[in-house]
Order: C-alpha cells, then sequence, then structure tokens
C-alpha cells in the first residue's frame, strides 16, 4: 500500500469575468420593461460582453423567457433586482444560454412560478432559472460563474449546466446517456442561494452539471447554501475520461431529495426505485469510466436530506480522494457519507472532526467501499458518530486491493469491516 497523501487540490484558475474591459463592451439596463429600448432583453440582444442593470431599476417581470445565442462571453451585473419569471408556463428555461464561452452572474435573484407540487413525476413541468447548454462542436473550455446569486421557485433544476447531447433531459447517475464536446467546465459559485426548486418532476436538482466526452468538472463553492430541492441539492454527473475536482468551503446541503415522497407512489413510474419512492441526496457525484473524483470539504454541512447527505460514487478506473475537515452529516435518512468505487480505481478518504448524527436510514452512518482490484485507505481523526444500531462505520475492500482503517482521537465509533486492517 502507498503511503496516504493528504489530498491538496490547489485553488481552481477560473477566467474572471467580472471587470470590464472599457465601456464600449458594457451596456446599461434602465428600467423594468419586458422589452424594448432600456430592458434586460434588449440588453442581452445587443451582443455586448457586459450587461449592467442600474441600482434604479427594481423587479423585472418576464413575459417570454430570456434566450441569449452565439455570445463569447457574457457578464450580467445586477445589484439585488429579481428577475421574476412567474409568468414563464411550461418546460421553458427563465435565463438559457447556448453557444457560450463564459457566464458570470452577479447580484440578481431568481423566481419562477412553482407553487404547487407536480404529482405526475413522468412529466416534466418548468424548466431551470438558468440553463447553459454546451454544443457538441465546442472545443475550448467553458466558465460559469455566480456570485451574490438566488434562486427559487422553479419547477425543474435551479441551474442546469448541460454538456451533453440528450440537453435537459440528460441521464442521470451511472446511466451516463447521451454525448458530449471536448470541453471541461469550470464553475465558481460564492455566496448563492438555491432553494425550493425541482418540485415540476422527478430528479430535479438544485445545482446539476452534466459533462460527457473527454472534459473534467472542475468546481469552487463557497458560502453558499443549497436547500429543498426536490432532488439532489447539488448533481454532478461526469461520463468519459475527464475527472471531477470540487473544493467546497462554508456551505450546506439541506432538506433535499424529497420529491418521490410527496408525490403518489406509482409501480413503474420514474419514482420507482426497485418499488420503493426514489429519493435523492444533499450533494451527489457520479463518475463513471476512467475519470477520478477529487474532493476537499471543509466547514460543509449536510443534513436532513432524504437519502444520503454527501454520496460519492466512481465506477471506471479512476480513483476517489476525499478529504472532509469540519463536516456535519446529521438526520439524513440514508447514510451521511457514502464513498463508492466499484472498478479498479483506489479510494482514500481522510475526515477530521467529522460529526455524525442520527443518520438512521436502513444503512451505516458512514459507508466507504472499493469494490474492485484497487486499494482502500481510510483515516478517520477527532471526529464523532452518534446515533442508533445503524450509525456504524462500515468500511469494505471487496476485491484483491488493499484495505487499511485508521483512526485517532476518535470517540468510540461502531465498526463494521470487510476485507479491512485496523492500524
Amino acid at each position: 500500500m502507498k503511503v496516504f497523501v493528504p489530498l491538496i487540490i490547489a485553488p481552481l484558475l477560473l477566467i474572471s469575468t467580472f471587470n470590464v474591459l472599457s465601456n464600449e463592451d458594457k451596456i446599461v439596463v434602465r428600467n423594468a420593461n419586458d422589452s424594448g429600448q432600456g430592458s434586460l432583453r434588449a440588453a442581452l440582444l445587443s451582443g455586448k460582453t457586459t450587461v449592467e442593470i442600474d441600482a434604479s431599476v427594481g423587479s423585472i417581470k418576464l413575459l417570454s423567457p430570456l434566450i441569449v445565442e452565439d455570445v463569447k462571453k457574457l457578464n450580467i451585473l445586477g445589484a439585488g433586482q429579481w428577475i421574476d419569471g412567474s409568468k414563464i408556463v411550461g418546460n421553458d428555461h427563465i435565463l438559457s444560454m447556448k453557444s457560450i464561452a463564459d457566464l458570470t452572474v452577479q447580484g440578481i435573484n431568481f423566481v419562477g412560478n412553482a407553487e404547487e407540487i407536480s404529482q405526475d413525476p413522468d412529466k416534466q413541468v418548468g424548466g431551470s432559472a438558468i440553463y447553459v447548454g454546451v454544443p457538441a462542436s465546442f472545443a475550448q473550455d467553458l466558465n460559469v460563474s455566480l456570485k451574490n446569486v438566488s434562486i427559487a421557485r422553479v419547477g425543474g433544476h435551479g441551474v442546469h449546466v448541460s454538456d451533453c447531447s440528450t440537453g435537459s433531459i440528460c441521464g442521470g447517475g451511472n446511466n451516463a446517456e447521451g454525448k458530449g464536446s471536448s470541453a471541461s467546465i469550470y464553475v465558481d459559485l460564492d455566496s448563492v442561494s438555491i432553494r425550493n426548486v425541482g418540485y415540476g418532476r422527478q430528479d430535479g436538482d438544485g445545482f446539476r452539471v452534466d459533462e460527457r466526452g473527454i472534459g473534467s468538472i472542475y468546481m469552487n463553492i463557497s458560502n453558499s447554501l443549497f436547500y429543498e430541492a426536490g432532488a439532489d441539492g447539488m448533481e454532478l454527473d461526469e461520463a468519459g475520461s475527464g475527472d471531477v475536482v470540487v473544493n467546497i468551503d462554508k456551505s450546506a446541503f439541506l432538506n433535499n431529495g424529497a420529491y418521490c415522497d410527496l408525490v403518489k407512489f406509482k409501480n413503474g413510474s420514474k419514482c420507482d426505485d426497485e418499488g420503493s419512492p426514489d429519493l435523492d441526496d444533499g450533494f451527489d457525484i457520479d463518475e463513471a469510466d476512467e475519470g477520478s473524483i477529487m474532493i476537499n470539504l471543509t466547514n460543509t454541512d449536510a443534513n436532513h436530506n432524504y437519502d444520503e447527505g454527501f454520496d460519492f460514487d466512481e465506477q471506471g478506473k479512476g480513483d476517489i480522494v476525499f478529504n472532509g475537515k469540519l463536516l456535519e452529516a446529521a438526520s439524513n435518512l440514508n447514510e451521511g457519507i457514502k464513498v463508492s468505487e466499484e472498478n479498479g480505481g483506489s479510494v482514500r478518504v481522510l475526515l477530521s472532526q467529522l460529526l455524525a448524527v442520527d443518520n438512521n436510514g436502513s444503512k451505516e452512518g458512514v459507508q466507504i467501499e472499493e469494490e474492485g482490484k484497487g486499494d482502500l485507505e481510510v483515516r478517520l481523526g477527532k471526529s464523532t458518530m452518534i446515533g442508533g444500531a445503524a450509525e456504524k462505520l462500515k468500511v469494505e475492500q471487496a476485491d484483491k486491493g488493499k484495505g487499511i482503517l485508521k483512526i485517532e482521537s476518535s470517540n468510540e465509533i461502531e465498526l463494521d469491516l470487510k476485507g479491512v486492517k485496523v492500524k
């Protein structure tokens, strides 16, 4: 077994789109009209790089979706305004971006019209607040940056970035449906709040990225909240040779995943998960094929979610490397933390100052497993796990690889081990 080396993920080098190069690149929104001179719609169609909403402009009530195409870079800079999409019906998105290179949204609040829960999980009702579609021919990296942005009451995903040929219905989880471009996707979220979204259909996430092809997903998140999404608070799906690299600090994933528990259950529907409602997680990563998952979480909570709190799955030859410090996973209906690698990759997990409380679903409080030929190494330090009989630390090496568990300076923790040596 190789010596465990704690993961250090350097700050992601995201292209800054906040700076305005010249007044020639900027247009100012002067009124709250749906269209016409001085409106947000007209500004987005102007071809200017930066659209700035004047502080005097109040809530902007849209009569139809905002659609932007064939723009190389776009900054939308607000001063706390609400973009009211409550008049937008069907599956249209409030803001739909296509064929762009970089998108920055700052200081704007989006609200939709999803007042009721759709009782038919097989029908999609409601689009996203922000949809970014990546064309199959896209060859450069895509940068998406949100700062001081809130999103509420849309029937679909809060934000959906899709590098997937099937667009807004790209298959989630390990199905790895669809094809994609060669682009990598860089996401930077700072002080973002996404709440009460995704109740118009099954699998409506708070923030979702679908990446297909050879590109990777790189994500920085700080000071952000993902609350009461119908499906996952955040879902990252990567299929192909690319990686998923995530840094998160001072954020929370709370009370997500309840949609299929709230609608009338029907056998064979999209909510049917082998005879039970298909519930979802606080933060879910699924990586298929050869890429790896590399995660660094600090000061972050995943509480009261209807499936796992943190759920990280890798199906191909890639590894999982997970560093977590000052994490809380409490009252999730399934595991507080689940890390799973199914093929030849290795798993290395370092958890420090973890608090796992009352994750009293049918499985363990924390479950870490490696099912292929790769090695497994878990270190747990200064941590506490409190709960019922199911609140265990389960560590499993199920094949020919080596498995090691080391626990340091932690309260007494009940163990469920297979193929693992304790050091």
